[in-house]
């Protein structure tokens, strides 16, 4: 008898489970998990996919950009697609099907819904480290057939000149224009001499952003080919902080930090939406970077003012213990006045959001590299009382603390 009930209790969970499996949605994520970006698409895609528990998904664990469709993808056993790929063939051909599809890569004109990198706030994100790094002379190293890299020239190019700046641009003219952006990559060695002849001829210092990181890794390799000092007369700012190119780049390489977690999240949320009723979903979703991670290829700090980058310094070393423009003026032999003019016209902004900026930097840091509690990190960045942190953080970023750390922390 015991052993017939634990038989109808098997049976009853077999029942169980496939009823489950019933009305879960099955997901086909065609991302590639060959480069940082794509794996942490596929980080933020897993978060809601724990968070709502009704997922069933596929996906090759060594996918690259430019592959071709698996052999186990049948578009009638899937509910949903998430894909990302530089081939407009295999987008055509999955969007053909008419299920509901996220597009994560923006290459080419479909019918799919996008989620993508806001390339506009990138390049914005890019030109103003520089600037704050005191340079007044750009460039812009990209690709000219990568559809992202002319996007983000233009961007940077736009803010610049409405700045009343001028940007040196330098993108690789490869013989075939029909290639997918990896092999764009990878053919850079046929103009190779080209780029250091480029790095050679910039007046300097210059701060240079580069369309990602891998173009930021052969522009280090050609200032090093071409004698040219990096950061000191070229400063050199990549995109995606893949952290294993930027830290093996010689120097390590600065780098705009995309919120990769984040639009993969949203990417399986609006996909979930789908999957139930299109109607009110916009086509386009954009997502903010996060910030600029300095690195050795772009610290440096080019003030002629002595009296300004006197300031400057004594801002980083100390506005995380609770200072404010009186302790800076005590610290630099000028008047108030007349430090505050001469600030705003070396930096564009006041002594006060310089301040600022430093402590929020340092608190957006620990939010995303640590679990410190909230109190803890008022008391590292100067602040008296949590609440007064969170209310300048609320008021300069327009979500709360604990917003941030749920879309950029370790989760």
């Amino acid at each position: 008898m015991p052993h017939r009930r634990l038989a109808i209790l098997e049976f009853l969970k077999k029942v169980c489970l496939l009823n489950l499996n019933e009305t879960r949605k099955r997901v086909a994520l065609l991302v590639e998990s060959s480069r940082a970006y794509g794996r942490g698409l596929l980080v933020g895609i897993a978060k809601f996919a724990q968070m709502t528990d009704s997922w069933i998904t596929t996906h090759n664990p060594e996918r690259l950009l430019d592959e071709g469709l698996p052999q186990w993808f049948d578009a009638t056993k899937f509910d949903g697609v998430i894909i990302r790929t530089d081939r407009k063939d295999i987008l055509d051909h999955v969007v053909s099907f008419d299920i509901p599809t996220v597009d994560l890569r923006a290459a080419h004109d479909s019918r799919a819904y996008v989620v993508e990198t806001d390339d506009q706030q990138v390049a914005e994100l890019a030109a103003n480290h520089l600037i704050e790094c005191g340079h007044r002379r750009f460039g812009f190293c990209g690709y000219a057939n990568a559809n992202y890299s002319r996007r983000r020239l233009n961007f940077f190019e736009r803010y610049l000149h409405s700045r009343g700046m001028r940007l040196e641009v330098y993108e690789a003219r490869l013989i075939s224009t029909k290639r997918t952006v990896t092999r764009i990559e990878s053919a850079a060695v046929e103009t190779e001499k080209e780029m250091f002849e480029w790095v050679a001829s910039l007046p300097k210092p210059i701060g240079i952003m580069a369309c990602n990181d891998v173009r930021g890794n052969q522009l280090l390799q050609a200032c090093r080919q071409s004698q040219v000092s990096v950061p000191d007369e070229v400063a050199v700012v990549g995109v995606d902080n893949d952290e294993v190119m930027c830290n093996l780049s010689i120097p390590p390489l600065s780098s705009v930090e995309n919120n990769t977690i984040a639009i993969g999240c949203n990417a399986a949320e609006i996909l979930s939406r789908l999957m139930e009723d299109a109607n009110g979903i916009e086509r386009v979703h954009l997502v903010p970077p996060t910030r600029v991670v300095k690195r050795r290829s772009s610290d440096s700090s080019l003030v002629n003012d002595k009296e300004v980058s006197m300031a400057i310094s004594f801002i980083k070393e100390h506005a995380c213990r609770g200072i404010g423009v009186s302790n800076v003026v005590q610290a630099v032999p000028l008047s108030r006045a007349s430090l505050e003019r001469r600030f705003r016209k070396v930096t564009g902004k006041s002594i006060n959001d310089e301040i600022k900026r430093v402590r929020l930097d340092k608190i957006k840091q620990l939010l995303m590299e640590t679990d410190m509690k909230l109190a803890a990190i008022a008391r590292l960045t100067g602040f008296k009382h949590p609440e007064y942190l969170s209310t300048l953080f609320k008021k300069e970023l327009g979500i709360t603390p604990s917003q941030f750390r749920q879309d950029h922390g370790l989760g």
